[in-house]
């Protein structure tokens, strides 16, 4: 939830896309299982999912 409530967006355009959000969650992940897990993204990396005014 960290992710889409802004944290992702690490180029602070208002705006989170799938990568963003995948390589938040993908270091979190990572980090917290010792590297035992690494999500995958698969579909539009570049789809935004969210916009911020």
């Amino acid at each position: 939830m960290k992710g889409m409530e802004g944290d992702a967006d690490v180029n602070d355009d208002n705006e989170i896309t799938a990568k963003e959000l995948h390589a938040y969650v993908q270091q979190n992940v990572v980090q917290q299982s010792g590297g035992s897990q690494v999500p995958e993204l698969q579909g539009d990396a570049e789809r935004v999912l969210v916009r911020f005014q």
